[in-house]
Parts: C-alpha cells; sequence; structure tokens
C-alpha cells in the first residue's frame, strides 16, 4: 500500500445493472492510483459490476442494510464506516446520501460529498426533507445533470453555493474502433437492410417502453421490415413480450435482456431511442452517440444535455407515442440527415468521457481535502 494516498470511500446502493453505478464503478476504476485509494460500500448487495472493480484491485464490502428507512440503517453505516480509514467518503444515489453522509459526519471524515443521479419530483414530502436534512452534513453536493441539479435547488431546497454539475460519464474507448454497420449485423445475424432501431435502458414503467411499442405500431405499418431491440434488464413491472404480440409486432421486436456486446448492438443500428418518463443523465445516450448513432428521446430529465434537439438527434414530449414514431419515421426516411447527425452525436458524446470526468473530480477531492488539511498532507501529483 502505497503511503501518503487520497483515501476514498464510496458509498452506494449496490453495484448492480444501473447508470450511477456503472459510472461509480468507471470512475474508481480510473483513479490514478498513485494518489488515490479507493473503496466500495454496498448497502444492500453487490452485482454485476463487482467482479470488475475486485479485478482492479478496489475492495468492496456489502453493508446489508434494511430496504426500510429504520434507524438500525444508520448505525450499520455508522459502524462499517469506523472499521476503514477515510479522508472522503462520496455517496451515489439518494438512500446511501441518507445513511453515509450523518455515519461520515459522525466519524469526522474530512470531506463529504454527495452525488444526486436522478430527480424525484414525485417524492412525497417526508423523502423530500429526509433529503434536505442529510444534506446539511454535506461538504458539497453534486448533482448528473443540469435538470437534476434545478431539482436539487427547487424540489429539495439544496443550498446553490454547495451544488455543482458534475455528468455521468462512461469509458468511451469501447466505441473506437467498432465494426461497420454490415460486420456488426452480420456477426448479430441481423437482417443487413431492415432499418433497426434499439433501445438500451432497463425494462421498467419508467423508461417508457410501453410508448415505444405503440410507437411501433405506425412504424411497422409504413416499413413492415424495421426491427426493434430492446437490451436491458427486465424488473418485472411490464410485460413488454406480451404487448408486442397483442400489437401484431411479435416479429418486429427482439426482447434481449442484459447483454455484454452493447457496443457491438450499437453500431448494428440506425437510431437509438430512449422513451423514458423521467432520467437523470442516460448513459445508455452517451454510448449511443459515441457509437454515432442519432437519437429520437424525451425531453425528460438530463437527456437534452446529451442529445441535441435537431443536430445529434430528435427530442419528443414524454408519453407521446404519436410523436415518437413521427420523429422515428422521419429519421428512417432521411439517410442524409441521419448521416450528419451520427458526426453531431460523436461530438457531443465525447463530453462525457469516464477520463475527463474524473480527472475533474481528482481535483475536487484534493482542493477540498487542502482546505481542511492544509496542502502540505496531500499527495504530489
Amino acid at each position: 500500500m502505497r503511503p501518503g494516498r487520497i483515501k476514498i470511500v464510496y458509498v452506494i446502493n449496490s453495484l448492480g445493472v444501473g447508470g450511477a453505478e456503472r459510472f461509480a464503478a468507471d470512475l474508481a476504476c480510473h483513479l490514478d492510483r498513485d494518489r488515490f485509494q479507493p473503496r466500495f460500500l454496498c448497502l444492500y448487495y453487490g452485482g454485476q459490476f463487482v467482479p470488475g472493480v475486485k479485478a482492479a484491485g478496489i475492495p468492496v464490502e456489502v453493508i446489508g442494510v434494511s430496504r426500510k428507512v429504520v434507524p438500525a440503517n444508520w448505525a450499520g453505516v455508522w459502524s462499517r464506516l469506523g472499521t476503514v480509514t477515510a479522508d472522503v467518503v462520496h455517496t451515489h444515489l439518494h438512500e446511501a446520501a441518507w445513511y453515509g453522509l450523518p455515519a461520515a459526519y459522525l466519524r469526522r471524515i474530512p470531506v463529504r460529498i454527495s452525488h444526486l443521479h436522478g430527480d424525484h419530483w414525485s417524492w412525497p414530502r417526508k423523502l423530500r426533507w429526509l433529503d434536505r436534512a442529510v444534506e446539511t452534513f454535506a461538504s458539497t453536493s453534486l448533482a448528473c445533470s443540469t435538470a437534476v441539479g434545478e431539482f436539487a435547488r427547487a424540489g429539495l431546497r439544496y443550498p446553490p453555493e454547495k451544488l455543482r454539475v458534475v455528468p455521468n460519464a462512461t469509458d468511451l474507448e469501447r466505441f473506437q474502433r467498432l465494426p461497420s454497420r454490415d460486420e456488426a449485423r452480420a456477426s448479430l445475424e441481423l437482417p443487413r437492410s431492415a432499418p433497426i432501431l434499439t433501445c438500451v435502458a432497463s425494462l421498467t414503467e419508467a423508461k417508457g417502453q410501453t410508448f415505444l411499442l405503440q410507437a411501433m405500431r405506425s412504424i411497422h405499418a409504413e416499413l413492415p421490415e424495421a426491427r426493434l431491440l430492446l437490451v436491458g434488464r427486465d424488473r418485472g413491472k411490464t410485460d413488454l413480450s406480451r404487448l408486442a404480440q397483442k400489437n401484431g409486432l411479435g416479429r418486429s421486436v427482439s426482447i434481449l435482456g442484459p447483454r455484454e456486446d452493447v457496443p457491438l448492438l450499437l453500431a448494428a443500428s440506425d437510431i437509438a431511442v430512449l422513451p423514458s418518463l423521467r432520467e437523470g443523465l442516460p448513459l445508455s445516450l452517451v454510448e449511443s452517440a459515441a457509437a454515432g448513432l442519432p437519437a429520437v428521446a424525451t425531453t425528460v430529465g438530463g437527456i437534452p444535455d446529451v442529445v441535441e434537439d435537431g443536430i445529434s438527434g430528435t427530442l419528443v414530449p414524454p408519453g407521446d407515442p404519436t410523436a415518437l414514431a413521427t420523429a422515428i419515421l422521419g429519421l428512417l426516411r432521411d439517410r442524409g440527415r441521419r448521416s450528419v447527425m451520427a458526426e453531431a452525436a460523436r461530438w457531443v458524446g465525447g463530453r462525457f468521457d469516464i477520463r475527463t470526468v474524473t480527472r475533474e473530480l481528482e481535483e475536487l477531492y484534493v482542493s477540498m481535502l487542502a482546505r481542511r488539511r492544509g496542502t502540505a498532507t496531500l499527495p504530489p501529483r
């Protein structure tokens, strides 16, 4: 163990499927290990990103607190934080902030950072009060998008002077040398000439796939060969397969579940679609932009931070299958417009590279700790 490194404890609900979870895992793995020593404390369970994090030499511990908001949860996190040495506690997602921030304060950990990855305007008042109350224990608060920052200010009444936007990001190197469209389709055994739409998102009501399936009826009526690929974990909340069959789309819609070959699927596609009803900042759209795909998505949350309407894609109102179908058909009819948007999407996607955001957060950790302890205690660059 190298002496003098800044010790960072990331507190998060889990390292399972999700944009915040992927971001946190990528962030920890890309830290300069000569200057920083990361570790994870997961509230509920481990998850699919744990093996990769551990392979990078980063410890992961599961606390196993209750899903109910009960006093024992605070005691459990406080107790576990007492077993580690930390200079910085960086929480991801609301529940992690609820328990991690007060516990870190009581453990006298110098720097405490909360990171919000979504807005929850529909939350009951008592949960907003809890969020606002624990924020007082934070040294600073981060929001993953402009919209989430606005929710923190207006919905949770976070002090503006303690709040800054740091976008979600991912490893864009996976999208640098993708095969051609035809090569990707041959590899995946997809039809060479059919229009292919891809939606990468958990199969939940909030992601709006039911509206996309309704839109597919109009798309299929005009372009019977069009295919829709739904990629993501099925959380058991909606029966999309039954709905596709009911709408006569059984052969046009493929529900693929979670996939490790998302870059290849995007390389084979014509348009990325995300019909969400609410979002933080969706990494799936960052990835599709990096892959050079124009997007059709809704105007919610942080989506406009990633998709520039009319430039790198088309934005439509949430919950409107007619608008979705019109936008998708418009792009499918105009190959030249898709090509121009594809180039713009690559440029936009580059703003969300994990290396850039990691360097920004590294400097934040250093500067905040310097203010608390003095620069003499900090590791050299």
